[in-house]
């Protein structure tokens, strides 16, 4: 019988295994997820089966993140995929922002990439959120996936992006 898949935060003893898997040998990610979540309202997930580790992710929900909560940096190694540890790992940081009193969650994702867009779909299908929709129906009534569209109406032509999520956040605060 198979392990189940176990999901936790990071501790100082999983970073010199999560450290030795990092495509760089120098690069520290693990690291720096680790020291952010240190200071506070930064979740820095851990998918494990038994003592393999499978994959991390995070939950940033520091003041400075426009996008606040976020769920962004979701690894899962190749030999490790397509067994539930993205699902577990999602769905603990999920629970995560609940507790924090959080009732949304933001994901980045490149809105260009349609091979991203498929698979983000097909890692999600079967999920049941609290008010279900197509990504087309999303796209067509969710103001923070109409920017560009939305940019002119606000007056904010030559406004970046976070500038315009800004204007949509405080909009939406005092709807």
């Amino acid at each position: 019988m198979t392990e189940p898949i176990l999901v936790r935060l990071c501790t100082t003893d999983d970073l010199d295994a999560l450290g030795r898997r990092e495509p760089h040998p120098n690069a520290r990610y693990a690291e720096g997820h680790f020291e952010r979540q240190q200071q506070g309202d930064y979740f820095f997930a851990l998918a494990v089966r038994g003592d393999v580790q499978l994959g991390t992710s995070v939950l940033d929900c520091r003041e400075d993140n426009l996008l606040q909560p976020e769920l962004k940096s979701l690894w899962v190694y190749p030999e490790s995929r397509r067994q539930g540890a993205a699902r577990a790992l999602t769905r603990f940081l999920e629970q995560q922002a609940i507790d924090l009193g959080f009732d949304e969650i933001f994901l980045r994702v490149d809105p260009q990439n349609a091979a991203l867009q498929s698979r983000l779909a097909e890692t999600f299908a079967g999920r049941r959120p609290c008010a279900p929709a197509t990504l087309a129906e999303e796209r067509a009534t969710n103001p923070f996936l109409r920017i560009t569209e939305l940019r002119p109406a606000l007056g904010l032509e030559n406004a970046s992006d976070a500038q315009v999520f800004g204007q949509l956040r405080s909009m939406k605060d005092t709807f």
